[in-house]
């Protein structure tokens, strides 16, 4: 008999290994933020990110760097980030699943120095700038257990996921002043390590417990599974082409800006290193233990979308040192061409992990509003400062399966200017409720989205 359940056993490992670990219900690629390539500060985050029309910082070369040419001085500014989410995963069949998972994280969030050339040259007023640019951050944790279909297991499956990493740009910017009223511009983007490594890591625990059939055996066995997988992007570059057109009617007051930006897609090579550990374990005299541990490296591909936006925007100057400014923007990612290579030339949506021609996402658009309220004669303890007060409203959807999931969110900030330093501060809330449904479809499963985002920008000027 024991002969017999050694035989048994190593026959069921080997099939329950395919059916247990081939059940992973975590998506491939996950962001705790908006996936859409919108820019940074916090002047922008203040306004709700309704910034392609306004574009009148440092961040202009993120946003449209057509804005570059409203900056005067040299200045170098920096912004730093601090990002917190609270995910609820509700399970409609699955109660024992149910939970909330929570990610913080701080990082820098934008680094420039804008350097506007003296004179006109040519009649041309100009201005670059070097950017280097937080963009995209991979930090994401997700716990849950789950009762597993299968009568096999004896106990719910325990499922843990965590993921970090994050891709930056360094960019060099350029905006040139063509009309009275008409600029453009554009910023070369450089994906690749400078300070900070581009790459992210992903790691995956899965444990349970199940019982060899037939019934009469009823041997118990501990599965674990371990599970790391590398993403290293090789250098690729892109470009954002922006222009920004003025209408001054009579009278002085009021000013109609018109913007549009354009951030090119692009293509890089993949290091992906997937690491796995497994172990069963039986009872006393129950079995045979089984180890394994491999790594195998893959060579990939990684396809980003294009995307494109237009922005409008209203000021009214009250007086000379008070205005009032309006701005819309509409922005759209294709981010039905955001795909994974693998070294067989299969293209899949990192979205879902279905194959491209499987896969049914669409692109996304989102809509911003702004609002800024400046004071250049704002007095504090006797000292004459500049004050400006801002606030804003957002659809911003992610992308999904079917149809892009609905997020929405509000924003307000304030900044002062006092001589050569100027400081700025925002909050960003931005929420959804019943998304992701297509990370692990057809079993009832969404979450609630709740995301608290403060920045805080630092600006130098040089005169």
């Amino acid at each position: 008999m024991r002969f017999f359940k050694i035989i048994i056993s190593i026959i069921i490992s080997t099939l329950f290994s395919t059916i247990c670990f081939a059940y992973n219900p975590l998506v491939d690629l996950q962001f705790p933020s908006s996936p859409n390539p919108v820019g940074s500060g916090s002047n922008a985050l203040g306004m709700g990110g309704a910034f392609i029309a306004i574009a009148d910082d440092a961040t202009a070369a993120s946003w449209n760097p057509a804005g570059l040419d409203q900056l005067g001085v040299p200045e170098f500014s920096f912004v730093y980030s601090n990002f917190y989410r609270r995910t609820e995963n509700n399970w409609e069949n699955n109660p024992e699943a149910i939970g909330t998972d929570c990610v913080n994280n701080y990082n820098f969030n934008y680094i420039s120095y804008v350097y506007p050339f003296p004179k006109e040259i040519l009649g041309k007023k100009m201005v670059v700038s070097i950017n280097y640019q937080h963009l995209y951050d991979f930090k994401w944790s997700w716990n849950f257990m789950y009762n597993h279909p299968d009568p096999i297991f004896t106990e719910p499956v325990t499922y843990n996921f965590d993921q970090e990493g994050a891709l930056y740009a360094l960019g060099l910017a350029y905006s040139i002043k063509l009309l009275p009223h008409l600029s453009a511009g554009f910023t070369i983007n450089y994906w690749g390590d400078f300070l900070y490594e581009n790459k992210w890591e992903k790691k995956y625990y899965q444990k349970s417990k199940y019982k060899i059939p037939p019934t009469d055996i009823g041997i118990l066995r501990d599965s674990t599974r371990y599970k790391t997988e590398e993403f290293t992007p090789d250098t690729a570059w892109n470009f954002n082409f922006g222009f920004r057109y003025k209408i001054i009617p009579s009278g002085g007051k009021h000013l109609f800006k018109i913007a549009g930006v354009l951030k090119t897609s692009f293509k890089t090579d993949i290091d992906h290193i997937i690491s796995t550990k497994t172990s069963q374990i039986f009872p006393e005299g129950g079995g045979i233990d089984t180890y394994q541990e491999h790594t195998d490296p893959f060579k990939e591909k990684l396809h980003m979308p294009a995307s494109f936006g237009l922005g409008l925007a209203y000021s009214y100057n009250q007086t000379n040192s008070k205005s009032i400014s309006l701005s819309c923007d509409i922005y759209r990612t294709n981010w039905n061409h955001f795909e994974f290579e693998d070294s067989a030339g299969l293209r899949k949506s990192p979205i879902n992990g279905k194959s491209s021609s499987e896969s049914n996402i669409k692109a996304a658009t989102w809509i911003r509003f702004g609002v800024e309220y400046l004071n250049r004669d704002f007095i504090i303890a006797g000292k004459m400062t500049t004050l400006s007060i801002r606030g804003g409203l957002f659809y911003d959807p992610a992308p999904a399966e079917n149809s892009p999931d609905d997020y929405y969110g509000l924003s307000f900030g304030t900044g002062m200017s006092y001589k050569f330093f100027v400081f700025d501060i925002a909050y960003q809330y931005r929420f959804a409720n019943n998304v992701g449904s297509s990370i692990i479809p057809d079993i009832g499963y969404s979450q609630d989205i709740d995301e608290h985002t403060v920045y805080s920008s630092f600006v130098l000027h040089f005169n």
